[in-house]
């Protein structure tokens, strides 16, 4: 059985950034920490535990092709 978890919303514009990640380059680190609700001690144990059950591992999922296509 798979479980679903919730991904984060992607809108890539025509560099594939996002719009989110531009204003992020441009952000107070205390206004970031704010925003992804961390610090810069990272996240507490409780927070992520919460993140792996609600996001899952923080891993790419492999796609396999059919080399015969």
């Amino acid at each position: 059985m798979t479980t679903k978890h919730a991904s984060a919303p992607t809108e890539g514009g025509e560099d594939g950034q996002s719009k989110a990640a531009k204003d992020f380059k441009t952000m107070e680190m205390a206004e970031l920490y704010r925003r992804l609700d961390t610090s810069d001690d990272g996240l507490s144990k409780g927070e992520t535990a919460r993140r792996l059950e609600k996001y899952g591992p923080n891993e790419i999922t492999e796609h396999k092709t059919n080399p015969l296509l």
